[in-house]
């Protein structure tokens, strides 16, 4: 859902389309849905975490804006912006789910460097 909204965020904000505002909150409610899914199972504090990872990624549509304004410096900045918070929270989910059954995961030397 997450990604379909994005698009649509993206098509309403470059076309002019009037249904842009209901359009980005469904996008944004998509990150406190994500992290709410996740309290369960992991906690509070984990899923306010996750939430709070999920929110940084909010500038995919000033990434688009950079590119339709024709300012590819700006855009590749945010894309390069974008891909760190990515690569952080492939991080903090590898390490919630290897925390949460550890048994699972062969332990390999240096391989809790990347999970305080």
């Amino acid at each position: 859902m997450a990604a379909l909204a994005t698009r649509l965020s993206i098509v309403s904000f470059a076309g002019e389309l009037p249904d842009l505002a209901p359009t980005l909150q469904r996008l944004f409610r998509n990150q406190e849905d994500l992290g709410n899914s996740f309290k369960p199972f992991f906690g509070e504090r984990t899923g306010n975490e996750l939430t709070a990872l999920l929110k940084h990624l909010d500038g995919t549509l000033e990434e688009a804006t950079h590119r339709l304004e024709g300012d590819f410096e700006a855009d590749i900045q945010d894309y390069d912006e974008a891909h760190d918070h990515i690569l952080a929270m492939a991080d903090f989910l590898s390490c919630g789910i290897i925390k949460k059954f550890p048994d699972q995961f062969k332990k390999n030397p240096g391989q809790d460097a990347i999970c305080p």
